[in-house]
């Protein structure tokens, strides 16, 4: 129960010094006295204090019921990975918990930020819009992330690819959304990134090659990139070993130099 406890207080201070909103069902589940599991593993995200996957599908299980349009923005930061391993995990955190006050700054009160992956994002716009408002809005949601952050003297950049799906149009289940809005973002990854696509733009070529990038990109971790990436963050030595034995060598023969 600490643990939990101590989670809370860490999701409450990240929300207190950001001005995000620490959600509702949080506050039920304190104020009721229930137990901590269903917020730390299910309802939000620990480190920024919003919904995570699984808070995202219990609030569009609500909100995809009523016959009203909705957008899934999918968002998936690009060039995220170097600041965690240049700069240290964090300067990565704080720059995830920048990007969501951006993200929340930038959108409506009604609307939902999530975070559903390392770096990845989803924005459920509720209210309806028109195709000119949403390219507005992801303009909006661009520039924001792409402001550098100054973390102890250094300016940290991002950018992002963002894939867009519409309710009902698009699927009328969250995880239909979510898989037309990815295969829209990785369009947008396969053609130079820093943008933003609408599912509904691709062609049926264009989407299958795009959910084939999705697909390999899952497949594509490179243990040896890895192992390097930890060697030049200090962990020398056991990236060393790791990288011999990748590579096939005898790991009692010192690499050369």
């Amino acid at each position: 129960m600490a643990f939990f406890l101590g989670l809370i207080c860490r999701s409450a201070q990240v929300c207190a010094q950001t001005g995000l909103p620490v959600p509702a069902a949080v506050l039920r589940t304190v104020a009721a006295g229930e137990s901590m599991v269903p917020y730390t593993s299910f309802l939000a995200d620990p480190l920024t204090g919003i919904y995570n996957r699984g808070g995202l599908a219990v609030r569009a299980q609500e909100l995809l019921t009523l016959q009203r349009q909705r957008t899934v923005i999918l968002i998936d930061l690009d060039k995220f990975k170097p600041i965690n391993d240049l700069h240290g995990h964090a300067a990565g955190d704080a720059m995830l918990v920048e990007v969501v006050r951006r993200l929340t700054a930038q959108g409506r009160t009604s609307d939902i930020v999530a975070r559903v992956g390392g770096d990845g994002f989803v924005v459920l716009i509720v209210e309806p819009h028109d195709r000119v408002e949403l390219e507005a809005i992801c303009r909006r949601l661009l520039a924001a992330i792409c402001e550098p952050l100054m973390f102890q003297g250094t300016p940290l950049r991002v950018g992002a690819s963002m894939g867009l799906a519409r309710y009902p149009t698009h699927g009328t289940a969250l995880t239909d959304l979510l898989h037309a809005a990815d295969v829209a973002m990785y369009h947008i990854k396969k053609n130079g990134r820093a943008g933003f696509s609408f599912f509904e733009d691709l062609s049926q070529q264009e989407a299958l090659l795009a959910e084939q990038t999705a697909v390999q990109a899952q497949f594509s971790w490179d243990p040896a990139n890895h192992f390097r990436a930890m060697a030049a963050t200090g962990g020398v030595h056991k990236a060393l070993t790791i990288l011999d034995r990748l590579d096939g060598q005898d790991a009692a023969e010192p690499r050369a130099k």
